[in-house]
């Protein structure tokens, strides 16, 4: 049942706007949070058809949340089980389609070891969760989300508040596990990938992942004392994450701010942001956005949007697809020439030859006339190495995507015809 909750609250000092939210009671026996609540977001971050999505959200590049996505997904059926019967259920699951036991590359968030670590799946679920009692999650006070920018100072401290587990927090060998997040299970196989999931049909127009084996299509699973750092999507490409299980507290930095604060950005980046120090915010953005996403819902994020993820709840199972299409071509395009760029200063530094670091950016990047240019053939080795597509393999997946006049609209041609003139003959 659903309660109307307009009053206002805060949370450990916070003042919260008023915003009209909405409370569900959980049972308390499944493997959830005490309580679950929702926001009435603004016009441009809620779901409405997939037309209005492809304008607003995907080309105007704004954040998208769609409650109740993952309803009648084959997993989500078996959500309502409890912990170690419902990872016992997914290993079955998988195990019907793939390898089980091949190594996979998971992240370490604690502080005794932060690092990447190699697991298999069958191995991080048996120890981190079938090897031990089935245990209820705490239970949390209800949350306020916020839906308009707040000061980043706040927001970190809002943070702190809702996770259980902070940057600093202690561990040994035999916890370990439990700090452990496993995001390197690819959904590579059409099988399993249908076994488990589908896709949100406003998601489908998808020009990577067919090009590249369906290799940016993800599962991710991690205990509450697990987090992804601050960063943009790689090729700075668009990613949905739909949590089948549990919820996710999401720090969100538009473009805008970005681009003001590039340095300090990739100073931070595969930083845990609860430990940036209050000296350090100022060089950060002032403001961000901050959310808590529902477990049941899929939450958009477009291209150049810097975030940072933190699971809130004991289980946390999400799929997660990273794609682009002809709406934000540009951005990717945009984001390898800003790569060649970079490189090339790189090479100009190791360089005597001066006339490198006379090149203007416009000759660095614009350039299809690959002949003129000497250093054409070792930039694009290190941008394929380093981004996973150089310039010919771009060419190659637009010619491989859907011809000009089967796009859906002006713009979308006008989009991939323009990448595609600049490219020229890449190769």
């Amino acid at each position: 049942m659903l309660h109307r909750n307009p009053r206002r609250k805060s949370i450990s000092g916070l003042k919260v706007p008023n915003k009209q939210c909405f409370v569900r009671e959980v049972n308390p026996q499944r493997d959830r949070m005490d309580k679950l609540q929702e926001v009435t977001w603004p016009s441009t971050w809620t779901y409405r058809d997939k037309q209005d999505v492809r304008e607003k959200n995907l080309r105007g590049n704004m954040p998208l949340l769609i409650p109740g996505a993952t309803a009648e997904w084959p997993l989500s059926k078996l959500a309502h089980l409890p912990t170690k019967s419902f990872l016992a259920s997914l290993l079955s699951i998988v195990e019907q389609h793939t390898n089980i036991d091949e190594p996979l590359c998971a992240a370490k968030c604690c502080a005794c070891e932060p690092s990447s670590v190699s697991m298999s799946l069958r191995e991080y679920v048996t120890t981190t969760w079938l090897a031990k009692p089935d245990a209820f999650p705490p239970k949390l006070p209800p949350l306020q989300f916020l839906d308009a920018p707040m000061a980043l100072k706040d927001a970190l401290e809002l943070l702190r508040t809702i996770t259980t587990s902070k940057p600093d927090f202690a561990c040994d060998t035999k916890s370990c596990n439990g700090s452990v997040y496993l995001k390197d299970l690819h959904l590579d196989i059409n099988s399993l990938a249908t076994a488990l999931y589908r896709v949100p049909p406003m998601f489908a127009d998808d020009f990577l992942n067919p090009f590249f084996k369906h290799q940016y299509r993800f599962l991710y699973v991690g205990t509450s004392s697990t987090f992804t750092p601050l960063h943009a999507d790689v090729l700075r490409s668009f990613s949905w994450t739909a949590n089948v299980r549990g919820r996710k507290a999401w720090l969100l930095f538009p473009p805008t701010q970005k681009a003001e604060h590039l340095a300090a950005f990739e100073q931070v980046a595969g930083l845990d942001l609860r430990g940036v120090k209050e000296a350090d915010l100022q060089a950060l953005p002032s403001h961000c956005f901050f959310m808590v996403q529902p477990e049941g819902s899929a939450f958009f994020v477009p291209s150049n949007w810097y975030h940072a993820v933190f699971n809130l709840d004991p289980l946390t199972l999400s799929i997660n697809h990273n794609w682009f299409n002809a709406t934000n071509i540009m951005h990717v395009f945009e984001h390898l020439k800003s790569q060649e760029l970079s490189i090339r200063k790189e090479l100009s530094a190791w360089s005597n030859e001066t006339h490198w670091q006379n090149e203007k950016k416009n000759n660095l990047c614009d350039s299809s006339d690959k002949s003129s240019d000497e250093n054409y053939e070792t930039v694009q080795t290190i941008l394929k190495a380093n981004a996973a597509l150089d310039r010919k393999g771009l060419r190659a997946l637009l010619l491989a995507a859907p011809r000009l006049d089967h796009l859906e609209n002006d713009a979308d041609r006008a989009a991939v015809a323009t990448v595609l003139g600049q490219l020229g003959n890449a190769g």
